[in-house]
């Protein structure tokens, strides 16, 4: 149960617990996302990328792409990959905060997977943030020519993956969404 604690002015704010609970059951029922799973194909990705030389150097190359989510939102983010290696050995999704500034996290791309991070929009509902992820997902298995299965959702610090992120990684293992 989140705890209150007080801030200026006599107003308080919801502290998430330390404690992680699983999401609802009702948040992975079939029924309730089969509609708005089917109605991600009806919206064309519009996808747009540009290069970044300002964020590319010599051994990273940076793309920064854009794309129409399932309800004409802009959602955008960050393509990082290695220039030393010609197949990507997988790519790891993961979201940014709107306040952060945008940038790629060079591990996994000196492992030879790329980075797909993508920003979440502020004040998003989580329901729209998962389609945002499932869209992510796709657009990142298909322009990064690598199979499904080796996209991994990578959380900021470990074991505190975003509720959007589990509730995906959950539709997918149930086969309810899959590459077009």
């Amino acid at each position: 149960m989140p705890r209150s604690v007080p801030l200026i002015d006599g107003l308080a704010a919801s502290m998430p617990s330390p404690e992680r609970r699983s999401p609802s059951r009702f948040l992975l029922e079939p029924d309730y996302w089969r509609d708005r799973l089917a109605g991600l194909g009806s919206v064309s990705r519009g996808l747009l990328l540009f290069p970044r030389p300002d964020l590319s150097s010599p051994i990273v190359e940076v793309v920064e792409w854009s794309l129409r989510a399932h309800d004409g939102t802009r959602l955008w983010g960050l393509k990082g990959q290695s220039a030393f290696h010609p197949e990507p050995r997988g790519v790891w999704l993961r979201e940014f905060d709107s306040a952060e500034p945008p940038s790629v996290v060079l591990a996994p791309i000196y492992d030879g997977c790329i980075d797909f991070a993508m920003q979440v929009p502020a004040g998003r509902r989580l329901e729209d943030r998962v389609l945002d992820v499932l869209r992510a997902w796709q657009v990142a298995a298909t322009t990064c020519g690598i199979e499904a299965a080796n996209v991994r959702f990578v959380a900021p610090v470990q074991g505190e993956e975003s509720d959007a992120f589990l509730i995906a990684s959950q539709l997918l293992k149930q086969g309810f969404y899959s590459l077009p």
